[in-house]
């Protein structure tokens, strides 16, 4: 059972047996990877939990182009679902 807290917010992960976790890698464990400052807000509104449509509407963009800020995240973070990313963003301490 992993239990993170990232501002107010806390996320309890129950399935320990889980066939597609993913750890933080090395590589990202204790730092950000480059993101853009946009790439971050999405990233933190993906940590409090906001669907792709609702980042949208939060941020006065089209759910397309919230799906490609997150394509860009995965491709400089590696991880694709959304619980890596909440992951990664409670491991380096998330920063607006």
């Amino acid at each position: 059972r992993d239990r993170i807290q990232c501002g107010e917010q806390v996320f309890v992960f129950l399935a320990d047996d889980d066939p597609n976790v993913t750890e933080t890698s090395r590589a990202v464990q204790g730092h950000m990877p480059d993101l853009s400052p946009r790439e971050r807000q999405v990233l933190a509104l993906v940590v409090e939990g906001l669907s792709d449509r609702e980042i949208g509407e939060r941020l006065y963009i089209s759910t397309s182009t919230v799906r490609s800020h997150l394509d860009r995240i995965s491709e400089k973070t590696g991880f694709r679902r959304r619980a890596d990313l909440i992951r990664l963003a409670a491991a380096v301490e998330l920063r607006n």
